[in-house]
């Protein structure tokens, strides 16, 4: 819920199908995030409907089109936004990933700081724009 017009618990979904370890993960929640990690495509739907993201993070090295599918998926079942953290640092493929429905790319490693900030600036915005409509 919110009170005021500011969230009181940014629920960020992550999709990481690559990483084993979730203790990176560990660090939002200290920073007041609540955080469902899914490892496979197949636990999106689920993680969707039940845990109500406010914000999708994608970390993943999968090749363009399944991640162009990935959005498609994640976008005809959420209107959150979604936050791209790679270790790719060419323009050409950042432009890739905004286009075709990303909303914003961070370059990792990334420090829990300026995740956690970027995190909660795309739920601040995403809650203020639905709360118009």
């Amino acid at each position: 819920g919110a009170l005021g017009g500011k969230l009181e618990t940014t629920k960020t979904l992550i999709i990481d199908t690559q990483s084993k370890i979730t203790e990176n993960y560990h660090e939002l929640e200290i920073r007041g995030l609540s955080v469902y990690v899914i490892r496979t495509h197949q636990e999106l739907f689920s993680a969707l409907y039940n845990f109500a993201p406010n914000v999708i993070i994608i970390d993943s090295a999968e090749p363009e089109q399944r991640r162009q599918l990935l959005y498609a998926n994640i976008r005809s079942m959420s209107p959150a936004p979604i936050l791209v953290l790679s270790v790719i640092d060419e323009p050409d493929i950042v432009e890739k990933v905004l286009d075709h429905g990303a909303d914003d790319y961070l370059l990792k490693p990334v420090s829990p700081t300026l995740l956690t900030a970027r995190i909660k600036a795309l739920a601040r915005r995403a809650y203020f724009t639905n709360s118009l409509y």
